[in-house]
């Protein structure tokens, strides 16, 4: 889609078509807050017909004094909102093993053939790879890659020998113990034949059989780890059409071959995980939230109305003594009695505690008590907090281990946009993101193209759901307001000299909006080209930016401050900015060097101090993601 606005000047009318089409993708009525509506409402109740003309300030004073045409059901246009969730189908489990392997034999010039083999335990995991009667499951990929890599050490052990477990045994398997302080689950990881990490070890050394199982099986799960900490246990293009990312994650080969040959295979596992600095901060916030295994239990505050400072309340005395119990206020020297009417009363010290209380659990400091801060005092926050955490560093394990010296980084849940140099946040701002009937996608690109005074290619599906119910009435309404109108050949055309009348869902013309101070998408774009249609721009409208949810788009990423944004990008003084935008000439800058752009969405995120922050579920994400990791069925043991 960059391509063809950049190109619009200067490539002549047929751009306009593909424009048209490409951003139907993701629009179906276009940015309810792209500038045109600035007109206050009137005091009349409005009808649904008045509503849809006014989407746009396009269609303000000018409803028709005629009523529609009415057309034939086949002309009817009714536009439908899906959201494009899957319900998750976890990759197949085979048995591990395969029957069809033959027993490994050497030419020799006196006996004939000799088995290879150096000693009976190789010989039994050769045998219970054969019989092919393991109990643990994998993946049909992982299956082939753990038999190819025994059949090519010639079925050798490796963590055990004919004493029992080696001491790279035992230090895999405490490191696999440990996986719930990674957000994963422990019990996924336990070799078949335990009873638990600690339990089992002796009757397993007593049996060469089960000696050979174990064997194997640490293998499996060990592979089974590094996997899932390298890439992630769900496959997230699986979850939605919203999530279009490939895992990093690594060859089974790989990670087979890279656990037995390194001298601590556990700290080689524990390389594979996420190396980014919000990962190691969840990190610390979950070993924090399982140290509070018994915390203190508090009277529990009623839910009420909302409580505003200078007004008084009889749930005052709990919130206080909540406050002083986390050290966040002074203790009362008046004594122990808080049901003092004076103590009922919302002072000015209590609301900055009430402030400071908000902050640390990632509400809205706003100093204003209501459901969200009362649960929170009520400790039912920490069990949410976690699960957070356990998603958000599945999220994370989707993600390239490096992320670049430079980029772009846009949470969709924190509706923030960073720009990112070596680590460090260079720049911020405020965005405007996807309804969540129309999410912004989870994914990644570069950024290639920088556009000034940009031309507007209206969607089909705004051409057909807004703009044609007027046309019927009023063939030359386009025309008055400005929009350009083009037919398949790419000819510019007057909007009057079409029969609008005539046609119903598939309209043979394309409009377009030029640039100027109403354009839909303000006075510059970001261009980063992908499948989703999905990119970053300029705004004519300003106000919901100053709300603090802002998913309010049509997939699109609206940026407060594009100004600062493209000096950031292109390395340009403001002044020259400022100059390409005042000659409200069409014009596109390719950037130098390509700067990867990081559209994610991240209910959790470290902030610059490594503190987490926590933020709405806004596209129900968490829930699907909750519900896949709960559906994949773990290895039998």
């Amino acid at each position: 889609m960059s391509k063809v606005f950049t190109s619009a000047l200067v490539a002549g009318f047929t751009s306009v078509l593909i424009a048209s089409t490409s951003m139907s993708v993701q629009a179906q009525g276009i940015e309810r807050a792209y500038g045109f509506n600035n007109k206050k409402p009137t005091q009349k109740k409005k009808t649904s017909s008045d509503r849809r003309f006014n989407l746009f300030g396009i269609f303000s004073n000018s409803k028709p004094k005629e009523k529609p045409v009415k057309l034939s059901k086949k002309f009817k246009t009714k536009p439908k909102v899906r959201i494009r969730t899957y319900t998750y189908r976890a990759t197949p489990l085979v048995r591990l093993g395969d029957n069809s392997l033959t027993q490994p034999v050497v030419e020799a010039t006196l006996s004939g053939q000799v088995n290879i083999l150096d000693d009976s335990l190789a010989q039994t995991i050769f045998n219970v790879l054969k019989a092919s009667d393991l109990s643990t499951r994998m993946t049909k990929r992982q299956q082939q890659a753990i038999v190819k890599f025994y059949k090519s050490r010639n079925f050798k052990s490796v963590w055990t020998d004919m004493d029992g477990v080696l001491g790279s045994g035992k230090q895999l398997l405490a490191h696999l113990s440990k996986a719930d302080e990674e957000g994963m689950t422990s019990a996924d990881y336990l070799p078949s034949g335990l009873s638990g990490f600690g339990d089992g070890l002796e009757k397993v050394e007593s049996d060469l059989d089960l000696l050979a199982r174990f064997d194997i099986n640490l293998t499996a799960m060990a592979l089974r780890y590094g996997q899932n900490a390298s890439g992630g246990k769900i496959i997230p293009n699986r979850l939605s059409s919203y999530h279009d990312l490939a895992p990093p994650k690594v060859d089974s080969s790989k990670i087979l071959n890279g656990i037995a040959q390194a001298d601590k295979p556990d700290n080689y596992l524990a390389s594979l995980q996420p190396t980014h600095k919000s990962y190691a901060a969840f990190k610390r916030a979950l070993a924090a939230l399982n140290d509070q295994t018994e915390e203190k239990q508090y009277a529990q505050i009623p839910s009420g109305d909302l409580i505003k400072a200078g007004g008084s309340d009889k749930r005052i005395p709990l919130i206080r003594e909540r406050l002083q119990s986390v050290g966040l206020l002074a203790k009362s020297q008046e004594g122990t009695d808080l049901q003092q009417n004076q103590h009922n009363v919302y002072d000015e010290q209590l609301r900055d505690a009430v402030k400071a209380f908000q902050k640390s659990k990632g509400l809205s400091s706003d100093g204003v008590i209501g459901r969200q801060t009362i649960a929170a005092f009520n400790g039912r926050k920490d069990v949410n907090k976690r699960n957070k955490l356990v998603m958000n560093m599945e999220r994370l394990r989707w993600l390239p281990r490096s992320f670049g010296n430079k980029y772009i980084f846009v949470n969709a849940a924190a509706f923030k946009m960073q720009v990112m140099r070596n680590g460090a946040e260079a720049w911020q701002t405020r965005v405007v993101v996807g309804k969540p009937q129309n999410q912004t996608s989870f994914f990644i690109d570069e950024m290639e193209t920088v556009v000034f005074n940009p031309f507007w290619g209206v969607p089909r599906s705004i051409v057909r759901s807004e703009m044609l119910p007027r046309l019927r009435s009023n063939p030359g309404y386009l025309d008055q307001k400005g929009f350009e109108v083009f037919n398949r050949s790419g000819k510019k055309i007057s909007s009057s000299s079409v029969d609008w009348s005539s046609y119903g869902s598939r309209i043979p013309f394309s409009v377009r909006q030029p640039p100027g101070d109403t354009n839909a998408l303000g006075k510059v774009k970001f261009m980063f080209p992908n499948k989703h249609a999905i990119y970053l721009h300029d705004t004519p409208s300003k106000k919901l930016f100053e709300r603090s949810s802002r998913a309010f788009s049509f997939g699109c990423v609206r940026v407060k401050n594009p100004r600062v944004f493209a000096q950031n990008i292109l390395g340009w003084s403001r002044s020259k900015i400022d100059q390409k935008i005042a000659s409200r000439r069409n014009s596109a800058v390719r950037l130098k060097q390509k700067i990867p752009v990081y559209i994610t969405y991240f209910t959790a995120w470290a902030d610059e101090n490594g503190n987490v922050k926590y933020f709405r579920d806004v596209y129900g994400r968490d829930r699907l993601l909750d519900r896949a990791l709960n559906s994949i069925k773990v290895a039998s043991k």
